[in-house]
């Protein structure tokens, strides 16, 4: 950079993606991670957004209390989970299952095995963003006309059929919008991968965006980086066009 002297390799850069296990390996990190965090937020965001669109008491407090894991920094919801999944008498998550029965020890190391490792991050990822999921979903039921709800009532529908035939369909815009900024969100994850795990253990929560960060500041190889990064494009134009056109094709 200092020179200015560089060399135009063309495509070679994206040839050697192809033939890079890391990529690969941070590649279907990445899918994994954006698909447990998406199926576990949406869940959960539905979950809430039906019990909070009822009438409860003191429901504009909850509603501000499930705001909190959304606002909070992601620096301290990482260092958070770092104390929580720690190792021994340390995590706290440790304590309760062995006192529940579910572990034998509580010499369980979250962070030094690559499948428990990820599973923590994407409870992480679930905690942090179902309320984004939470407030889209919210405010679609709130739009959904009452007078649909009379009728059902009515008519004598269950609770479950009025809301697979009213209240499923006329939310098809809100879900599609949660489930679209979640996945892009969660596939683009990068500061609970270098905070939490730091992209271990062997790999295994190695994301795009972190390997990304790796190879360009890191290893001051920015081409190298820039390849990764347009990879990460790449995939997210795909799925968002192949989405909306799915979406698009059933409402018409």
């Amino acid at each position: 950079m200092l020179s200015g002297e560089n060399d135009f390799i063309g495509f070679e850069g994206y040839r050697a993606l192809a033939s890079d296990p890391i990529w690969a390996t941070s590649f279907y990190n990445s899918i994994l991670y954006a698909g447990g965090v998406l199926a576990g937020s949406f869940g959960v965001g539905l979950a809430l957004a039906l019990l909070l669109n009822e009438s409860l008491r003191f429901r504009n407090l909850m509603r501000g209390l499930f705001m909190i894991p959304w606002i909070m920094p992601s620096a301290v919801a990482a260092l958070l989970w770092r104390w929580m999944f720690g190792w021994g008498e340390y995590s706290v998550v440790n304590y309760f299952l062995y006192h529940l029965g579910l572990i034998s020890t509580q010499e369980l190391g979250w962070y030094a095995f690559g499948w428990s490792a990820m599973l923590a991050l994407i409870m992480l990822g679930i905690w942090k963003t179902f309320p984004y999921a939470l407030i889209i979903l919210l405010a679609g039921l709130q739009s959904v006309p009452s007078d649909l709800y009379e009728s059902a009532k009515v008519d004598g529908a269950t609770k479950w059929s009025t809301f697979r035939h009213i209240t499923f369909p006329n939310m098809s815009f809100p879900i599609a919008l949660a489930l679209l900024g979640t996945f892009i969100s969660s596939f683009t994850m990068f500061d609970y991968s270098i905070l939490v795990t730091n992209g271990g253990p062997s790999y295994a929560t190695l994301t795009l965006s972190f390997y990304t960060y790796i190879k360009a500041i890191g290893g001051m190889l920015f081409g190298y980086g820039s390849d990764i990064a347009v990879s990460m494009v790449i995939v997210l134009i795909i799925f968002v066009v192949l989405y909306i056109k799915t979406i698009m094709g059933r409402r018409v």
